[in-house]
């Protein structure tokens, strides 16, 4: 995904453990699986086929959002992630 590029080579490590707590918090487990397969699955798609089933993707992403994170930005709330965790 390129996240290593984006760190400093000084302090490498700390980065990777700040940047994956903030990750783990702020990023739902569904969505961190779907992008996965999504990048495991492309190496074996067009990149045509691969934009079509991320924008699918996207789509299902923001009606669920609609459906469960209703309120939550206007109290200022931590999202609360539910459902099948992976």
């Amino acid at each position: 995904m390129g996240l290593a590029n984006l760190l400093p080579a000084e302090g490498f490590l700390d980065a990777v453990l700040q940047r994956s707590q903030e990750m783990a918090a702020s990023t739902s487990p569904r969505s961190v699986r779907i992008m996965k397969r999504q990048l495991r699955e492309a190496r074996y798609q067009t990149l045509g086929q691969a934009t079509r089933i991320a924008d699918r993707e996207i789509a299902a992403a923001r009606h669920r959002r609609l459906q469960g994170g209703r309120g939550a930005l206007p109290r200022k709330a931590p999202t609360r992630f539910k459902g099948k965790q992976a």
